[in-house]
């Protein structure tokens, strides 16, 4: 039964990379739960709602955010959210601002459960570039994906968006700057795809799996063997506060920005 659940497994996965490759999106199996995300969720939202002080948020009249940190971003009050990036080296980037003093408690249970969806994310995104980089081995895409300059900036972004006091749409059709995304967990629907062919694609979210679509840098670095795929988040009713976690799997290379 065993040997009978692991074949499936292969099959499924090597099913979703020909799809990724070839339509320029798929749905794949990944170890995380929806719990998993609204564990941190919930701490985010205890400490943007606490702190409009800003203590471990970004100056939202900055010019550059720091989005090591809690962000606000706003848009005249549509598409206005609270978000917060998790990435290897953001525990240190808290100490350089905190130093070694006593966190907030929900601070402390959202790094450490964020932890555990990047650490998640940053895997199974890994395995599907090997397995993409098996197939198309002349363009090193694995090796510069797991180079430690790319996973530096490699994140998972948690974001809340504010209770909708309109009927709007929340972000236009856009590519990601990113080599690779998985999308994961949404509270309410709303991502779409628009496909090969220019059909738009409800993207919903199933637990214990991920969406997968590549961004801008996937053509670049693949001479367009790779396909960026244009996708969007569509009306949101008024009343719905919607929470979204999606992973941004960069790849540093000077040349392509």
């Amino acid at each position: 039964m065993q040997t009978k659940n692991l074949n499936k497994q292969k099959e499924d996965f090597e099913k979703s990379i020909k799809d990724l490759i070839e339509k320029g999106y798929a749905e794949f199996n990944i170890n995380l739960t929806k719990e998993d995300f609204i564990r941190c969720m919930e701490p985010m939202k205890q400490i943007t709602a606490k702190n409009h002080g800003l203590t471990y948020c970004t100056d939202p009249e900055a010019e550059e955010h720091d989005r090591g940190l809690f962000y606000r971003s706003k848009n005249q009050g549509k598409d206005d959210k609270w978000c917060f990036h998790h990435y290897e080296n953001i525990e240190n980037e808290f100490h350089k601002k905190f130093g070694e003093g006593v966190w907030n408690n929900d601070l402390l249970i959202l790094l450490n459960n964020s932890k555990k969806v990047h650490r998640e994310f940053q895997k199974k995104s890994s395995e599907i570039v090997k397995a993409i980089d098996s197939l198309m081995p002349e363009f090193g895409l694995y090796d510069l994906y797991i180079n430690p300059m790319s996973q530096a900036f490699q994140v998972a972004r948690f974001v809340a968006y504010d209770e909708a006091k309109e009927r709007f749409t929340v972000a236009g059709r856009h590519f990601d700057q990113s080599f690779i995304t998985l999308q994961g967990y949404q509270s309410h629907s709303g991502l779409y795809l628009i496909d090969q062919q220019g059909k738009k694609i409800k993207l919903e979210y199933h637990e214990g799996k991920v969406w997968v679509f590549f961004g801008r840098k996937a053509p670049l670095l693949t001479g367009g063997k790779l396909t960026a795929s244009e996708h969007g988040v569509n009306v949101f009713e008024k009343g719905i506060q919607r929470d979204a976690v999606p992973f941004f799997g960069h790849t540093y290379r000077p040349e392509i920005l």
